[in-house]
């Protein structure tokens, strides 16, 4: 198994090529500016309490807040409306934070647009992008959607590329709730063009962590992972302390357990003690939940525990009950892998109090999927799918593809673990059918990216101009093409990734791209096709874990063609593995395992529920006749000869 990357390498490597010129720490960036506050007087000194506002931490709102009222005060002094707008503007982004529960964004909008008229100016794409959150806060999204197409026109107009990327970032927020796919991966994809365009390290860092999580929430964790690694890169040059303690937590999901233990548990330690110097509950709650997971990965339950304990501990704090409630739910786990059912009872009850106190739809779906994995446990199987059927719902409100697909194959298994093959059936559709819809979004956002690419090098295409309608159509620029390089270096060298707020990873597979079969790996010669040992065991591999988790062989229109694009290889390679392997061809070798499926249920109680011909349709077989003759190819008895020996045992 490949180790990954050390992240000291690819920082090392950034560095190398020139992506830290000219680039300040916060720190220094800080010191500077309050050390020319106090000599600073009038626009000058505006924009200085503006820029310091901008580099605060998240925790530090009430220092944000005297700052921006300074400002206030300086531009009333001057009288000058134009800076006033500016301000108020300013104002409402930090009354829109979520932990200000009052409505003063509203009041402070009303007087930055009476400022915009006293001077005579346009509504800038600041305040056209406070006053879409504001509306999006007030669950008015058409409005909301409405407005962001004002505040991305105002955003070209300004060449304002991070207030664009913000834009984008909340059109996708909006797309999550209308379930357009298309648009929430398109808008992402701008918002992150928008961010390298503007060469904002600090900007990039923490936009680039919300893109990360929002591509992995939805399913796309290799996505996610790449805009994770970005904003990593971007932290370590702007010395965002805040913001590397986050994503240590995430290059530690990257890099997991495994044989790379040590360095995720350094990544780890070091988030903890970045949180524990600032005092900012939020991050050590998160760093201690990432490292409870860690320690559940490595068997080490009672250091899981008291991680997850601690981790409820600094949410309870905030209050932050979303990340209560994600602990809570580890926490559950770990004593429902040990087996200690009553302790599961107390964190359960404990997941569900902060389950109800966040009123998050995402909290509600991991809690109702864990619940129901306990019923499962319990043998309470209709109060299991009433608790699958409330997670799925909340997976869909959430936007989740990872929990939906999750939910979709628990659903089916538990089906067929209870005899409805039918149904069992369904589900195993429906979760294919998904599976499907997130590669095609995937493969599309890859094209996407290739196209941009193409643009912005041939010769023979030419340019389109540098606006933000236009960033769609390729826009990069410097440092994008060394940054993507090195996350492309750190993700082939990964082996496994944990999810942030759920232990297990049960995703449903990632693809085997077709690069790692072509080339050196697969040959076409004279003499056939060539296949590397390297390249027959990776596909072999995928090739098992696909049919036994996902069990696609019971579809009696499963093709070669389908099965290879499932894979993310070709036909003609998998045609040669399966012979390599097997000796036989693709339909022989998924009939074995239709077969093995038949003798499963001739020899349960399904027997009694399903004719043969119920039994042959159900495991993928067109005919009664085609199974028949199947069965007594491998198993030397027709089916009803099966069945009747096992009755007689």
């Amino acid at each position: 198994m490949k180790r990954c990357l050390p992240l000291a390498a690819i920082f090392t490597f950034i560095s190398v090529f020139g992506l830290t010129a000219n680039v300040f720490t916060i720190r220094q960036q800080r010191d500077d500016l309050l050390h020319r506050l106090p000599r600073s007087s009038g626009t000058e000194k505006i924009n200085i309490l503006l820029e310091l506002v901008n580099i605060q931490s998240p925790d530090s709102l009430s220092r944000s807040f005297t700052l921006t009222w300074q400002a206030i005060g300086e531009a009333r002094r001057l009288n000058s409306q134009s800076l006033l707008a500016k301000v108020y503007v300013q104002a409402a982004a930090l009354s829109l934070r979520p932990e200000v529960k009052n409505d003063s964004a509203e009041y402070y909008l009303l007087q930055a647009r009476k400022a915009f008229a006293a001077c005579g100016s346009n509504l800038s794409a600041d305040y056209y992008y406070c006053l879409a959150r504001y509306h999006y806060r007030r669950g008015d999204f058409d409005n909301a959607s409405a407005i962001c197409q004002l505040a991305l026109q105002s955003a070209e107009a300004e060449k304002k590329y991070t207030t664009a990327a913000s834009i984008q970032i909340l059109m996708a927020h909006l797309a999550r709730k209308n379930d357009d796919f298309r648009s929430f991966t398109e808008c992402l994809g701008n918002a992150e063009k928008s961010l390298m365009f503007s060469g904002e390290k600090l900007a990039i860092a923490r936009d680039m962590i919300t893109i990360g999580i929002m591509y992995k929430d939805a399913g796309m964790n290799e996505t996610g992972d790449l805009a994770l690694v970005k904003a990593t890169s971007a932290s370590e040059l702007t010395g965002d302390s805040l913001y590397l303690g986050f994503l240590y937590c995430n290059v530690a999901g990257i890099l997991g357990a495994g044989n790379n233990g040590n360095e995720t548990y350094t990544y780890l330690n070091k988030a903890v003690s970045i949180f524990e110097a600032l005092r900012f509950d939020k991050g050590l709650g998160y760093a201690n939940n990432s490292l409870g997971t860690y320690y559940y990965g490595s068997k080490n339950y009672g250091e899981a525990i008291a991680c997850f304990s601690k981790a409820v501990e600094s949410y309870s704090r905030v209050p932050d009950w979303q990340g209560a409630c994600f602990a809570a739910c580890n926490k559950a786990e770990v004593y429902m892998e040990l087996r200690k059912y009553g302790e599961t009872s107390s964190a359960l009850a404990q997941a569900n109090e902060f389950m109800a106190k966040s009123g998050d739809k995402l909290a509600s779906g991991v809690y109702y999927n864990l619940y129901a994995e306990f019923l499962v446990l319990n043998k309470m199987f209709t109060e299991a799918f009433a608790s699958y059927d409330s997670s799925i719902m909340y997976a869909k409100e959430s936007f989740n593809q990872n929990l939906l697909l999750e939910n979709l194959k628990a659903v089916a298994d538990l089906y067929q673990a209870t005899g409805d093959v039918n149904s069992s059936l369904l589900f195993y559709k429906k979760y294919i059918a998904a599976g499907d819809s997130l590669k095609i979004a995937s493969n599309e956002l890859r094209y996407a990216d290739m196209r941009n690419d193409f643009f912005d090098k041939s010769p023979v295409v030419s340019k389109k101009r540098l606006g933000l309608q236009s960033l769609a159509q390729g826009l990069r620029k410097a440092a994008v093409p060394v940054a993507a390089g090195v996350v492309l270096l750190l993700m082939v060298f990964s082996v496994w990734a944990f999810r942030d707020k759920k232990i297990k990873n049960k995703s449903a597979g990632t693809s085997l791209p077709v690069s790692e079969v072509h080339g050196d790996a697969g040959i076409a010669t004279k003499h056939g096709i060539h296949l590397s040992d390297d390249a027959r065991e990776t596909i072999w591999h995928r090739l098992n874990n696909l049919l036994e988790n996902d069990k696609c062989y019971l579809r009696s229109d499963l093709s070669l063609n389908e099965l290879a694009t499932l894979l993310g290889t070709n036909s003609s390679y998998l045609s040669r593995v399966i012979n390599d392997m097997t000796g036989s061809n693709f339909n022989s070798y998924v009939n074995k395992f239709r077969i093995e499926e038949s003798c499963r249920m001739l020899s349960g109680d399904r027997r009694h529920v399903l004719s043969i011909e119920g039994i042959a349709r159900s495991v993928g077989f067109n005919s009664k006749s085609a199974f028949n003759a199947a069965f007594k190819k491998y198993k030397g008895m027709t089916p009803s000869e099966f069945s009747g020996m096992h009755q007689v045992a």
